[in-house]
């Protein structure tokens, strides 16, 4: 097997024209030595794991629909999830193979997810292993020899520089790790290889990216440090040149296996805020995003659709929480968000802010009414709402107006800048700007921004 190596640009999926090639370093065969971690023990947000904000003042070259969407597959068996076990039950609907790339959770040559595997890669569906090695430290070299004959060198596996892609979520001690390393040595195949780790349980084994455990976008509040730790640990990885991966999804539900786990108020809210979050995150030489997961049924992550009547019971379950069979909304909101551009402007940035950020501030929020958008904001600190997070291409005659009191201001997100990045903001209550400037660029999100308390009314995108 020729030496693995760290690809730190031009990364490119299976049939796609091969890129011109950044300088290589050999993996080593210890860890990545626990690169500076960037703390911010002040900070209590969901924004990007970014130190600070990157100021790109080129126009964009790496539009949302570019960004690579991969889905892991779990095999949970829906009668025994969460949502057979509400009052009423809700039902899986009819739903078939995603033609997108697929990371197969994959446990073992006997696993539901060795058929999977097979399957997906004999029908010309893009797919890679998601190696579980819970208790299969002792059988790791035979289970690299079997996905190497069976998937790694199959010509549908998910490729990056035309490498195929294995992923490991090594157990806790992080046993049958160098098992892994020697089989592949072995043999005459170089994955690429991506490992899951807590971010902070540094160092981290050598491998070429790292997949977070922990998804983008956990509900905001001042008793997490998600957002702080997702942050430093994608630093650390753009530091050391490996690949990062964010991972977005649907909060989980955990109440049939731990009965105190917390709910949260509005899924789909917050599966919103991660895929935006998370598509943010994504390294603009490596702009891959992980959703999790297809088939997740146990813990309510599931993207696959559900029929039923909406209902909160059993209140065991549902601590009192409306459950609405959403149908085929998680999926279309990946796709909205992640792969599809919209031609037009959005209709309408009036309705309900979603919550994405906030710092120092003891307290954020935001209240829409029939004139326009209140923020209250208490404490020193600032706060960051989305009004539209489904990308966009400007028209030529495109105009944002509004009026502001206080120091609220709305702004666009391109790739690696936002419109005040690129327009001075009027000092003045009346704000008008004429985006012909930007004509055909893709705007990511409409954002809501404040430092203090304050409102937004009139508020219009539109052609003129």
């Amino acid at each position: 097997m020729r030496p693995l190596f760290i690809v730190i640009a031009g990364l490119c999926l299976a049939g796609c024209a091969e890129r011109a090639e950044a300088p290589r370093v050999p993996i080593r065969m210890g860890g990545e030595g626990d690169a500076r971690v960037i703390a911010d023990a002040a900070i209590v947000d969901m924004t990007p794991p970014d130190a600070a904000p990157q100021v790109d003042a080129a126009p964009p070259t790496t539009p949302p629909a570019a960004r690579r969407v991969w889905y892991l597959q779990r095999h949970d068996d829906p009668a025994d999830g969460l949502r057979a076990a509400l009052d009423p039950p809700h039902t899986p609907a009819v739903f078939t193979d995603l033609a997108a790339p697929v990371l197969v959770d994959w446990r073992g040559p006997e696993s539901p997810g060795a058929e999977v595997l097979v399957r997906r890669l004999s029908a010309g569906l893009p797919s890679a292993p998601f190696y579980v090695m819970d208790e299969r430290a002792d059988q790791a070299a035979a289970d690299v020899s079997w996905l190497a004959a069976r998937a790694l060198d199959h010509p549908n596996a998910i490729r990056l520089a035309e490498r195929p892609v294995l992923v490991i979520a090594p157990p806790s001690d992080r046993s049958g790790l160098n098992a892994v390393r020697a089989r592949l040595n072995a043999l005459p195949i170089d994955p690429v290889l991506l490992i899951e780790v807590d971010v902070d349980d540094r160092p981290w084994p050598a491998a070429d990216g790292i997949i977070p455990r922990t998804r983008a976008g956990a509900d905001p509040d001042p008793s997490t440090q998600d957002a702080a730790r997702l942050r430093a640990g994608r630093a650390a990885a753009a530091a050391i040149g490996w690949a990062w991966i964010p991972r977005v999804g649907p909060p989980a539900n955990r109440r049939l296996d731990t009965p105190d786990a917390p709910v949260a108020r509005d899924s789909s809210a917050a599966l919103i805020r991660s895929l935006v979050l998370g598509r943010r995150s994504a390294l603009r030489d490596q702009p891959i995003v992980l959703v999790d997961a297809v088939g997740a049924w146990r813990d309510d992550r599931q993207l696959d659709p559900v029929d039923g009547e909406t209902t909160d019971a059993p209140a065991a379950l549902t601590a009192d929480r409306t459950q609405t069979a959403y149908g085929q909304a998680r999926l279309t909101a990946v796709e909205t968000h992640l792969s599809r551009v919209r031609p037009s402007l959005p209709p309408r940035l009036a309705g309900p802010p979603l919550l994405l950020s906030w710092r120092d501030a003891s307290s954020v929020r935001a209240e829409a009414d029939a004139a326009g958008i209140a923020v209250q904001i208490e404490g020193v600190g600032d706060g960051e709402w989305l009004l539209d997070g489904r990308p966009f291409v400007l028209p030529a005659d495109a105009q944002l107006q509004y009026q502001r009191d206080g120091d609220v201001w709305v702004d666009l997100e391109f790739t690696g800048d936002t419109l005040h990045d690129r327009v001075v903001l009027p000092q003045s209550e009346t704000v008008q700007i004429d985006l012909s400037a930007f004509a055909g660029q893709v705007v990511e999100a409409v954002v809501l921004r404040a430092t203090s308390s304050g409102r937004v009314d009139g508020l219009r995108l539109q052609a003129r």
